[in-house]
């Protein structure tokens, strides 16, 4: 049994670590016994280093901070054990030194929500489209039909996905098709207006 004080709600609430552990923290009983003053301060000293030096997903850091202080059996090696943990754990990415005036020019931000939302939208277009082909219904706007693909093609350089490859393989077919269904026609349109004039 370790022998420590227990952390205040109010002072955990200060803790500089994210929001969601502050939560968790405040208002589950389950862990009530192990919120120990120097055990809470090492995993906010290992979040500050951590979210300084790296990109990780915060959910990942709050699980491996929760099982460790649920593990919590001698507070001394507590720092340790908690910074193994999360170098086995985090998928981390080192941040970058350089300023946002040098990163202008490697790098392309754009939120994953917004990002997901304009893919579905993209695709949603496209579908539409390649599917009025495939029903052999009248395109008015040709160039809407090359801008869907044209969308297509650059989200899949930007995040290769096998379900979007596979749709425009397949829209490139029926669009070959619908090409070549449309040049009958319309030779068939000038055949019947030479013959009747």
């Amino acid at each position: 049994m370790v022998n420590s004080p227990l952390m205040e709600i109010e002072e955990i609430k200060k803790l500089n670590i994210p929001n969601e552990l502050i939560v968790y923290l405040t208002e589950s009983t389950r862990i009530a016994d192990k919120l120990y003053v120097s055990v809470l301060k090492d995993v906010e000293d290992l979040y500050l280093l951590y979210s300084n030096l790296y990109h990780f997903k915060i959910s990942q850091f709050c699980s491996c901070a929760l099982n460790c202080i649920e593990r919590v059996n001698k507070i001394d090696t507590f720092h340790f054990f908690l910074k193994k943990i999360l170098d086995d754990n985090l998928d981390l990415t080192e941040k970058r030194s350089l300023d946002n005036e040098q990163l202008s020019g490697e790098f392309l931000q754009i939120k994953a929500d917004k990002f997901e939302k304009t893919s579905k939208e993209a695709v949603q277009v496209y579908i539409d489209l390649v599917d009025n082909m495939y029903h052999n219904k009248k395109i008015d706007d040709f160039s809407q039909v090359y801008k869907a693909f044209g969308k297509l093609e650059l989200l899949l350089e930007l995040n290769y996905n096998e379900l979007n490859k596979k749709l425009l393989d397949s829209g490139r077919l029926v669009l070959e098709e619908y090409v070549n269904s449309q040049k009958e026609q319309d030779k068939l349109l000038v055949e019947t207006e030479a013959k009747f004039g």
